[in-house]
């Protein structure tokens, strides 16, 4: 504990609070038990002597100094109380600060793959109970090398800070969304297959509209797809590379074929 410590603490003594502070209360405890403990010997002794304890006590400036203890002990413990207090805080939020590190995406601050993993499982096992239906998409961003290449990392960075803007713009609260890796996304939804695919169209909507890129998606839907979080992942990502196959392949049709 550092002299600047005590003495910052010190000089907050206005903020003390005895009813939050147990240092505080202790120490004007410890105050009073320190007054009272002499004042009342030399008050017993006195007695037996025959003389009269009050006057005695008055007559000895030295005994009244005690009737400063309560307040002088209440200073110093009060201190302490508001220095642990003031660490307690500081720990409090570096331990906040790494959980929110240990769970979101440093990037685009959306939940990373470990967490959506994690709450992918927590939703499923919550489905056995309950019975409601839990959908998982990958997202997958078409051509985001072509981005990198044009316009460098730094301006793929941003690109997918907008994407991740415009997908968290079509969420509802409790619908989980991480980045997976690269530029593809994980979804959890507690909803149904007809649910999630329109979710998807507007998902891939609102990727056009906020970034002109054009977003590719998978999507599994529990119990007819699986029921671990491994298996549901896999058949998304396999439809994504599905949709993705398609897309290239319809791309290197000639105009007149497209029609």
């Amino acid at each position: 504990m550092s002299r600047i410590e005590c003495l910052k603490a010190l000089g907050r003594a206005h903020t003390y609070n005895l009813r939050r502070n147990p240092w505080l209360r202790a120490g004007l405890l410890l105050g009073l038990i320190v007054t009272i403990l002499p004042m009342a010997g030399e008050a017993i002794r006195s007695r037996v002597a025959g003389g009269n304890p009050g006057e005695e006590l008055i007559a000895r400036p030295f005994y009244l100094c005690f009737l400063v203890h309560p307040a002088l002990f209440g200073l110093i413990f009060g201190a302490l109380g508001t220095i642990k207090r003031d660490r307690d805080l500081v720990q409090e939020r570096e331990r906040m600060t790494l959980s929110g590190l240990a769970m979101t995406d440093s990037l685009t601050g959306l939940y990373n793959r470990r967490y959506v993993e994690e709450e992918l499982k927590n939703l499923l096992h919550r489905a056995e109970r309950t019975g409601e239906p839990v959908s998982v998409v990958f997202f997958d961003l078409d051509h985001f090398k072509k981005v990198n290449q044009e316009q460098g990392h730094r301006g793929g960075d941003l690109m997918l800070k907008m994407v991740a803007e415009a997908l968290q713009s079509v969420l509802r609260q409790g619908e989980i969304l991480g980045r997976y890796g690269g530029d593809e996304f994980l979804l959890v939804v507690a909803a149904d297959l007809p649910y999630a695919t329109n979710l998807v169209d507007r998902a891939i909507a609102a990727v056009r509209l906020w970034t002109r890129l054009s977003l590719s998606a998978g999507v599994a839907r529990s119990r007819d797809d699986g029921t671990t979080p491994e298996e549901l992942t896999a058949v998304a990502d396999a439809r994504l590379a599905k949709v993705q196959a398609n897309h290239h392949a319809e791309q290197r049709l000639p105009s007149s074929s497209r029609v």
